[in-house]
């Protein structure tokens, strides 16, 4: 049996159990194991079996395919999400191994590297208690595999249904694009234009930039006409625009947070908001078109980034770049200092835990500590520069302006 193998075996039986246990939990406990996100994703699946519109589950703010999907949980066991979403846990653990096989890493850091994933505590957690986003990491991940491997519509395809699910992946757009153009024209890595926009614009007009976005526009277009198609405004209204608008008052890790909290009944409190995005565009931006000669480092960079500026940050998000980071660590010296890289996860880790004991003081004790969890997302935003910052300077080959 070779090592994937067995290790994934080993990690999905730890996934099973820990479903188990949280159907004890559930039903013993005060406090539930299970994410309240899946009594909602469960709902909506009702409402799609009986021929209605997910969206009359309030607070359903996704797309119909996630819906769809956990239909079967409205017949079978209500575990059946839960073993779903772990099994793309699992999905994403050998597309890690997969993509770090095309990029010829030895075959203990590819272990190594994929068990990060697969027995990374958050993982685990987050999938087992209900939460959809190793979905999410699959078609993240697929897009890039199907790059290396030159399988252009397929990682079209894959890229344009992440961003069907959820927003954020489009951020990946412009380098994968950048990526794929010196994968076909190896040769022609030469800067054709001393003008950086315009040697830009002529790698994009090559034939399989053009039909990666074609596949990448039609297939956006096709399936969100046909969500709109079945349940029209409703589902513009609740799976886009909601995120775009959103003024999140509820305590989250974001940096804006009491900012918008204690602005949310004035236009300032909106002028954030939108303010928010314009660092995260110009930060996108920037890594794009320095990094994307590493497309791994790059779109891990990225989502680092964009979750650190977000206006909105919770736990789940970090999934996000933890399904990239095994395929970062590769090829970052970081992995040849275990102690260091200790020191940085559990410094990671700690600036969590102060700001979820704040949190704790206003959820169970009904405290006034909105101040403090203020200062603990603070202290958390700037672990995660230093961290990242951490992780750049240790990467072997570093940022290189190549457009």
């Amino acid at each position: 049996m070779s090592p994937i193998i067995k290790y994934s075996l080993v990690a999905g039986i730890l996934r099973l159990f820990l479903i188990m246990y949280g159907e004890w939990q559930d039903k013993y406990f005060v406090v539930k194991y299970t994410d309240v996100d899946y009594k909602v994703f469960t709902d909506a699946a009702r409402y799609v079996a009986n021929g209605e519109s997910p969206y009359q589950r309030a607070t359903y703010r996704y797309t119909p395919l996630l819906a769809w999907i956990l239909v079967p949980a409205t017949t079978l066991r209500m575990s059946y999400g839960k073993l779903l979403f772990s099994g793309c846990d699992i999905l994403s653990g050998w597309l890690i191994f997969a993509i770090l096989s095309i990029k010829k890493v030895t075959d203990s850091n590819k272990i190594i590297c994929t068990n990060l994933w697969l027995f990374n505590p958050l993982t685990i957690t987050v999938s087992t208690r209900g939460n959809a986003e190793s979905l999410l990491c699959v078609l993240v991940l697929s897009s890039i595999y199907f790059m290396l491997e030159r399988r252009t519509t397929m990682s079209a395809f894959s890229l344009a249904l992440a961003i069907h699910f959820k927003l954020y992946p489009v951020i990946y757009t412009l380098p994968l694009l950048l990526s794929l153009h010196d994968i076909y024209y190896d040769s022609d890595k030469v800067n054709y234009h001393y003008n950086i926009w315009l040697n830009l614009l002529w790698k994009l007009t090559r034939f399989e930039i053009i039909k990666f976005i074609s596949i990448w526009l039609l297939t956006l277009i096709a399936i969100n006409g046909l969500m709109y198609c079945l349940y029209g405004l409703d589902y513009i209204q609740e799976a886009y625009l909601y995120h775009l608008t959103r003024v999140d008052t509820r305590h989250n890790f974001s940096l804006y947070f009491y900012m918008m909290y204690i602005n949310v009944e004035s236009w300032l409190g909106s002028i954030i908001s939108r303010l928010a995005f314009i660092p995260q565009l110009i930060l996108m931006l920037i890594i794009s078109l320095y990094s994307y000669t590493d497309i791994c480092f790059c779109m891990f960079v990225q989502t680092f980034a964009f979750v650190t500026f977000n206006k909105v940050c919770t736990s789940q998000y970090f999934l996000w770049y933890l399904s990239l980071l095994p395929l970062v660590l590769a090829n970052n010296r970081l992995l040849n200092k275990p102690k260091y890289s200790a020191t940085l996860g559990i410094t990671w880790f700690l600036s969590q835990v102060v700001w979820l004991f704040f949190a704790y003081l206003v959820e169970f004790k009904g405290k006034n500590t909105f101040v403090l969890i203020w200062i603990g997302s603070i202290l958390h935003f700037f672990v995660n520069i230093f961290v990242l910052a951490e992780v750049i300077r240790h990467h072997r080959i570093g940022f290189l302006l190549m457009v």
